[in-house]
Order: C-alpha cells, then sequence, then structure tokens
C-alpha cells in the first residue's frame, strides 16, 4: 500500500548496486512533480493524488527509501482540490511543500517534519487561483516563494503577475511584492540567494512596454526585503518560455526553457540562455524538431 509501505530492508542492498524505476499510486491519477533527495538516502516527493485524501484531488508528498520503497506518504487538503508543484528539505531535517488550494482559494505551503507530519499549513492570496510555483528556504532564515498571483493584480483585466513572498519560520507573510508590466503571463521560476542576501531571479516577462517580443527571458534582482535593484531582458522576437533557471559555476546564470517556432501550430523548440555574472548575455542555443520540444 502506497501510504502504509515500508522497504524490505534485507533487499536494500541490492537495490543501491542498481537503478532502479517505481509506480506508485493507487486505482486514480496521481502526479509527481517535485523531487529532492533526503538525508539518508532516499527521496521526498511532491504533487497530488486522486486515489487518497479528503477531496478530488489533494497535495500528495511521499517519502521513499533508497532502494525505492514507499516509507510514508501523507495527503493534504479539503473538499475540493490541492496540489504541490515544489519540495525542498528544510534545516530542521523537515521539508516545505508549496503549491496551489481551491478548498481555500490561493498559494498553499505546508510545512513537514521529517516524517512528514504536519508543522504548519497555510493558504496565501485567497478569492483567486494563485499558486506557489517554487518554495524554498533561505540561508538567512525563512522562506521565499515565487507565486503566480492573480489577486494581487491592480487592474481587473491582467491575467496575473510575477510575485515573490517572503514567509517567516512559522509561515507568516513577512513581505510580498509583485513585479512587471501590465501583461497576461508574468512569472518567477527560480531564485539564487546570494551571501550578502540580495535575490536573483529568472523568469518571463510579457508585457508589452518592456520585452522584446511576447515573451522574454527575465532577470530581476532584489535586495533582501524584496526592492527592485535591476532587470534585463532576453529574447529574439519570438515567444520564449523560461521553465527553470540555475547559477552556473563560473557565477553566472542559465535559463532553460522554449521558444516558440510556429504560432499557428504552437511549435517550440528547446532553448538555453547563458547570461554572465553582470547580465550580459553569453550565448543562446535553440533545438528541435517539428513538433514541441523544450528544456528543463
Amino acid at each position: 500500500n502506497p501510504q502504509t509501505g515500508a522497504c524490505s530492508h534485507s533487499l536494500l542492498p541490492a537495490c543501491l548496486a542498481q537503478t532502479w524505476q517505481r509506480a506508485v499510486g493507487g486505482p486514480n491519477a496521481e502526479n509527481f512533480y517535485s523531487v529532492v533527495p533526503a538525508g539518508d538516502g532516499g527521496y521526498v516527493a511532491a504533487g497530488s493524488t486522486r486515489s487518497w485524501g479528503s477531496g478530488g484531488m489533494d497535495g500528495w508528498v511521499v517519502k521513499v527509501d533508497g532502494c525505492g520503497a514507499v516509507v510514508w506518504a501523507r495527503t493534504f487538503g479539503g473538499a475540493k482540490d490541492e496540489e504541490f508543484w515544489s519540495i525542498a528539505p528544510t534545516p530542521d531535517g523537515g521539508y516545505i511543500a508549496g503549491g496551489s488550494s481551491s478548498t481555500w482559494p490561493g498559494s498553499f505551503v505546508v510545512k513537514l517534519d521529517a516524517q512528514g507530519n504536519p508543522v504548519w499549513q497555510r493558504v496565501y492570496g485567497g478569492g483567486g487561483l494563485d499558486y506557489a510555483r517554487l518554495t524554498r528556504p533561505l540561508a538567512s532564515g525563512g522562506y521565499l516563494s515565487l507565486v503566480e498571483q492573480y489577486t494581487y493584480s491592480s487592474k481587473p483585466d491582467v491575467m496575473h503577475k510575477a510575485t515573490v513572498m517572503k514567509l517567516s519560520s512559522t509561515g507568516d507573510v513577512v513581505w510580498v511584492h509583485s513585479y512587471g508590466g501590465e501583461a497576461q503571463g508574468d512569472t518567477v521560476n527560480g531564485f539564487v540567494e546570494q551571501p550578502d542576501g540580495t535575490l536573483v531571479l529568472g523568469g518571463g516577462e510579457e508585457s508589452d512596454a518592456f520585452s522584446v517580443g511576447d515573451d522574454d527571458f527575465w532577470l530581476l534582482k532584489l535586495d533582501a526585503n524584496g526592492k527592485h535593484l535591476s532587470s534585463r531582458l532576453y529574447g529574439t522576437g519570438a515567444d520564449e518560455e523560461p521553465i527553470d533557471f540555475i547559477q552556473t559555476s563560473d557565477g553566472g546564470w542559465l535559463f532553460a526553457g522554449k521558444v516558440t517556432t510556429d504560432t499557428l501550430y504552437h511549435s517550440n523548440d528547446a532553448a538555453l540562455v547563458k547570461v554572465a555574472a553582470d547580465g550580459t548575455l553569453q550565448w543562446a542555443r535553440r533545438w528541435g524538431g517539428f513538433d514541441d520540444d523544450r528544456a528543463q
């Protein structure tokens, strides 16, 4: 049973000597959207389940050991739909999961202990379709949550803005700010905290006032309180959509995503964009065939 199953430790050495794959789930649909290593050689994955829980779809967190057997599984949610889009380890040995809720409309963030028990759970926003795309701990304390937020938009015709929330260790909002122009799809997909406390974020900017095309790769720098310091855009005049963002070993930045090649048939090529530490574009590459391709 994926809700209670445990590893047969007599099989553990054999499992560690080879790769493995496991299907985890029940009679209905399950999804994993994020997975991280656990400190004991296992893994923790987060997503959604329709086989267990309280509503139509619940947020789902599953711990497996080093051979892929389920150690524990937990569901979180109410009468409607919840799901988690990210999971990250926390300094106390637990985990932080972020996603969305329609039972209590807003971004849904849950802090778990090492056994998967809830320490606290909060919903932020309210009244909209907000969701926490990525939630991770900060070295300076607390958590940063990257949100696609609909309820804080300044005009009713704005679909959503890129929103960043700083949370305390107990889940209280320290600050929340939105960035970008009056567009329908500004997003932030990843962040890196710098030693001085500043935050560098990568995302996508769709505002006609700022972007090169309809949607561009977007590099933002914020101070520790969320104040906007600088922005750079990278685009070709086509639609670029970031999916992931990391810092590279030379101190620069790498965007992974896709670029539209045919707006009529919605075809995309996989794209990588490399940026120097000072924001200068170093190179951009795209690969693909006749259908949809993406890098993430």
